[in-house]
C-alpha cells in the first residue's frame, strides 16, 4: 500500500514537472523568437491634422459683405421705385388709349407709343436686375475667396493638412423649435460633421482675423441680432444674388 501511494507520486511529481517544463518551453520560445524585420512591417498611418471650419457662418458675419449687400438692397429699392413709376406712367397711357376711337391717327400712335415705352420699360428692367445680381453675385465670390485665403493661411500656419467645412444649422435656426426647423437641424447630419470637439474648429480664429481687418472700417456684425431679423418675419424673394448657403442679404442695423 505504502508503495502504491509512492508510485502515485512520483507520477504525479512527474506530470507536474512535465506541464511547468512545457509552459517555460513555451515562454521562453514566445520571447526567444526574433522580432520582425522592421523594414518588413507596414509603418502605422500618421497622424493627419484636421480642423473644421463653418464657412456659412463667416460668409454672414463677413463685415463688408454684410455693407456690400445692404448697399445692393438699397440700390434695388431705388430701381424698384423707379420702375414702379415707368409703370404707372405706361397704365396712364393705357387709360388714355381706352379713351380714344379706335382706328383714328391719334389711337394708332397712342399705341405705337406704348408698346415703345413698354419695350423700354422691360430692357430697363431686366438691365437692373441683373446688374444688381451680378453686383451680389461678384460681393459674395470676394468674400469667399478672402476666407478662403484666411483658412489656407491658417492651416499652413499652424500645420493642419485637412479643413473641413461644417455648416452648422442649429446655430442659423430661432430658439423656438418647429417641425421645419427641427427637419432643417436633424438634415445637416447628411453633408456635415456630426460632432467634432470646439478645440478643433477654427471658425472663431477666422472670424477675429476678419473683424481686425475691417475694423475701423466696418461694423462687427452681431450674429445673434442678425438672426432675429433673419426670423422676425418671413423672408420675401429678393432678385439681389446671395451667398454659398443662400441666405438673404439683412436690411441695415
Amino acid at each position: 500500500m505504502k508503495r502504491t501511494l509512492l508510485c502515485l507520486l512520483a507520477m504525479v511529481a512527474l506530470v507536474a514537472s512535465g506541464t511547468v517544463t512545457s509552459n517555460l518551453l513555451a515562454q521562453q520560445g514566445a520571447v526567444a523568437q526574433p522580432a520582425a524585420n522592421p523594414q518588413q512591417q507596414q509603418a502605422a498611418a500618421p497622424l493627419i491634422p484636421v480642423a473644421v471650419v463653418d464657412y456659412m457662418y463667416l460668409m454672414d458675419i463677413h463685415p463688408k459683405l454684410y455693407a456690400d449687400m445692404n448697399a445692393l438692397m438699397q440700390n434695388q429699392k431705388a430701381a424698384s421705385e423707379k420702375l414702379q413709376a415707368d409703370r404707372t406712367q405706361l397704365a396712364a397711357m393705357q387709360r388714355e388709349l381706352e379713351a380714344m376711337t379706335v382706328g383714328t391717327p391719334d389711337y394708332t400712335k397712342k399705341m405705337e407709343d406704348i408698346r415703345r415705352a413698354d419695350s423700354e420699360f422691360k430692357i430697363r428692367a431686366a438691365k437692373m436686375s441683373e446688374e444688381i445680381q451680378m453686383a451680389g453675385l461678384h460681393a459674395n465670390y470676394n468674400a469667399f475667396l478672402e476666407i478662403k485665403n484666411m483658412v489656407n493661411v491658417y492651416a499652413e500656419r499652424y500645420n493642419i493638412a485637412v479643413v473641413i467645412n461644417n455648416m452648422d444649422v442649429a446655430r442659423r435656426l430661432p430658439k423656438e423649435r418647429s417641425p421645419e426647423t427641427m427637419s432643417a437641424e436633424m438634415s445637416q447630419l447628411e453633408t456635415t460633421v456630426a460632432c467634432h470637439q470646439s478645440a478643433y474648429s477654427i471658425t472663431p480664429a477666422i472670424e477675429g482675423w476678419l473683424n481686425n481687418t475691417y475694423k475701423g472700417k466696418y461694423d462687427v456684425v452681431n450674429f445673434d441680432q442678425l438672426k432675429e431679423q433673419r426670423f422676425a418675419k418671413p423672408q420675401q424673394q429678393t432678385s439681389v444674388a446671395t451667398g454659398p448657403g443662400g441666405g438673404q442679404p439683412m436690411s441695415p442695423r
